[in-house]
């Protein structure tokens, strides 16, 4: 994902994807993957905050143009956000694999058929991949 380099670079520490699951759910996860600004979006870049899980397009923070290097969020109003681009495709492979594991109804039934000898040996390997980001989250809202 391209973005547009900015003064509000991330004021706080760099959460990890798996990190931002377990503090704020599976559902703040897939709002905020909904709300990012698209892929071929170069002036608007994907965020989350740090304090209160919201996420999406920059275009949603409050920035002030007397101070270019304020950001914040438009929840919270927290300046702890994180503009990693990164972020988002791990996010997004976080929630396919959740997605994936809920098809299966759950982790059990997924362990189940990724050891099945009649299971296809790409399908395989999406589940073991899957059960382990899953499984790297662990018990989430």
């Amino acid at each position: 994902m391209q973005r547009l380099g900015t003064a509000c670079e991330k004021k706080g520490g760099s959460m990890k994807a798996n990190e931002f699951v377990t503090k704020f759910g599976w559902k703040k996860a897939v709002e905020a993957i909904n709300k990012a600004p698209p892929l071929d979006d170069k002036v608007w870049y994907f965020f989350l905050c740090n304090e209160c899980g919201n996420g999406g397009s920059s275009q949603e923070m409050i920035t002030d143009s007397y101070m270019p290097d304020y950001c914040a969020c438009s929840i919270c109003t927290s300046e702890d956000l994180n503009t990693d681009h990164s972020i988002f495709d791990e996010l997004k492979r976080l929630i396919y694999s959740w997605f994936l594991i809920k098809d299966y109804y759950g982790l059990t039934r997924a362990k189940e058929h990724a050891i099945s000898p009649y299971t296809a040996p790409e399908i395989k390997r999406a589940l073991e991949q899957a059960i382990a980001d899953v499984e790297s989250v662990g018990d989430s809202k």
